[in-house]
Parts: structure tokens; sequence; C-alpha cells
């Protein structure tokens, strides 16, 4: 028994080191814990969870279309509320800072996502829930398909329901984020978990069609992945009945208003499928 104990630590030294030479956050990833272990250990929390969905939204303050695609975004929360969950993450050719540019929104993870889905080939273009739609072949979508791609999705029940709290010191800013999963139906393959910082209400240059704009108020700005960008493989069985805990943690940086950071975490398969089980947020601070 000392032994398995002493192989877990190792090995569980060797995921953070590694984590840790590509993210600008530190994280850590407990070992499963029982349920009886975790804050939320109450299922009755989730007993009435809908499905969330996740939209992956291309941007940057150089693309002049995608306030378009911004303003599309919001409207579609005003109609599913907490049922969709924004990240929008600045990466590629459009992402580059102006001169006079406040904030670099560009970000290790933002790449990270980039890479691991491939570049649009307009925008604005999202990505619903990582899933093909319509027959295409390719998961990002125009602005023309995310209304029909995410009332796809929140039809669907959730294979895994999640809950997370958050636990933030204000002396040191630090953050801890514990994760609880409740697995609703047997998932075949590999699946991950990913956890995301974003701000909102951040004024900064964008070029908007009727020029460039000074002030332009970007909301669901990726800061940062507590997770690997990819996801962080679980090891427990994702099989229905099945719950357990995770808890990740980091800093908010210095320059960040924690006041208007949500955390993000969604389950999702780890094959070339790619696709999002379940998502959920929560506000920093509530």
């Amino acid at each position: 028994m000392k032994n398995n104990i002493v192989l877990q630590a190792v090995l569980g030294l060797f995921l953070i080191i590694a984590f840790n030479s590509c993210e600008e956050v530190p994280v850590i990833v407990t070992p499963v814990q029982q349920l009886g272990d975790c804050p939320a250990a109450n299922s009755a929390l989730v007993a009435d969870q809908q499905k969330q969905v996740l939209i992956e939204e291309f941007t940057g303050v150089r693309c002049v279309n995608c306030p378009d695609g911004s303003e599309a975004v919001e409207a579609l929360i005003d109609q599913y509320g907490e049922q969709l969950v924004v990240l929008s993450f600045h990466a590629g050719f459009f992402s580059d800072p102006y001169p006079e540019s406040v904030y670099d929104f560009r970000t290790p993870a933002g790449n990270g996502l980039l890479n691991f889905h491939g570049s649009p080939l307009g925008y604005p273009a999202a990505i619903i829930d990582r899933k093909l739609f319509g027959g295409s072949n390719r998961q990002h979508l125009g602005q023309s398909s995310w209304a029909g791609a995410i009332a796809t999705q929140v039809a669907e029940s959730p294979a895994v329901k999640i809950y997370l709290e958050n636990t933030y010191d204000p002396l040191t800013r630090d953050l801890e984020v514990q994760v609880s999963l409740f697995f609703e139906e047997d998932v075949e393959g590999e699946t991950r978990i990913s956890v995301m910082i974003t701000e909102d209400k951040l004024n900064d240059y964008q070029e908007t069609p009727s020029g460039l704009q000074s002030d332009y108020e970007h909301n669901h700005v990726l800061r940062t992945a507590l997770s690997a960008p990819t996801g962080n493989v679980l090891s427990e069985p994702s099989t229905a009945g099945t719950s357990f805990c995770k808890s990740f943690s980091g800093k908010i940086e210095e320059e960040w208003k924690p006041e208007d950071c949500t955390v993000i975490v969604f389950v999702h398969k780890g094959s070339d499928e790619k696709e999002v089980l379940q998502a959920q947020k929560a506000k920093l601070i509530p």
C-alpha cells in the first residue's frame, strides 16, 4: 500500500511539472476522491441541471467582422441564459494588439486551442460543443449556423452533470476550484476535463465596420487555463452512477478584475470526435 501511495505521488508530481511547462498558471489535479470528501458532495445540487452548451468563439482585435459575431453571441445569451457558456479566445493573425492597446489578449491557452481546433475559413466563427452539424466535416461554424446548432444541443440531456465551487483569497489572489462530476450515462473512450478563466468588461481597441474603436467592450475573454488547453485526461471510470471530484488551483493576475472573472469547466471526449458532454460556469466572486 505504501509503495502504491509513493508511486501515485511521483506520477502526480510528473503531471504537474509537464503541465506547468506550457501553462502560465500552475495546475494541481488531485487524485480521485470519494464524494463525501468534496465540498459539493450533495448530488441534489445538480439534480435538475440541464444541458449547458459551450460556444468557443474565434476572435481578435484586428478582425473587422468579429464585433458582429460578438453581438450575435450576446443575443444568444439573452435567449438561453445559463444554458450557454461562452469562451472567446484571441489567437492567430487577427489577435495581434495595436501599439495603443492596453491589453494583449493572446495567451498560451488560446494558442493551444487554435492549434487544437485549426483556423476557421472565415470570421465570425465559432465551435458549438465541438460537434459536427449539417453533414459538415468541419466543426467551425459561420455566424448564421450558431443558433440552429445551439437549439439542437440545449434539447439534449447531459451525459455528466457538473458542480463547481470557487474559493478565492483576495489578499494572496490564490484561487482554488473544486469540481464535482456526476456521470449520468456510460461514456465510451477517453474523457477529459478542461478548466478556464475568462474576464468581462475589458475596454480596449477593436477594429469595427465603422473604424477602429478605442473603448470597445470585450467580454468572455480567455485569460488562462487551469488545465492543459486540450484538457486533462480523467483516469476514473466514465460510467453511469460514478461520482468523483477534482481540484485545480492558480493565481489571479494583478491586472485582472476578480469581480469580472468567470471560471468555466467542461467535460469532453478526448478522441478526434472532441464532443463536449457538459459545460458549467461560476463567477469567481458570486
